[in-house]
């Protein structure tokens, strides 16, 4: 079963890690959080962003923007700023 738990740190901080049915860890919070509804808040962000696009990211600033243009719908797409 894969489930979000989340626990106090050693500095007193809220964290939370995503387990896999295998039991490895398949994401955590990177951050500590001082109050536990702002923990809980963040599982729930993560929770939803499940349709989120997967971007492949390149050297360059400016690849990474050409690669994202260039996988938009041709409807999506916007002419550049002057």
């Amino acid at each position: 079963m894969t489930f979000y738990y989340y626990y106090k740190d050693t500095k007193g901080e809220w964290r939370w890690r995503l387990k896999g049915d295998n039991g490895r860890v398949l994401a955590e919070s990177g951050e500590g959080y001082k109050h536990e509804s702002d923990c809980l808040e963040d599982i729930r962000l993560v929770k939803h962003s499940q349709g989120a696009t997967v971007v492949k990211q390149y050297r360059q600033l400016t690849q990474t923007l050409w690669a994202l243009e260039r996988a938009r719908p041709e409807s999506e797409k916007r002419e550049a700023p002057l």
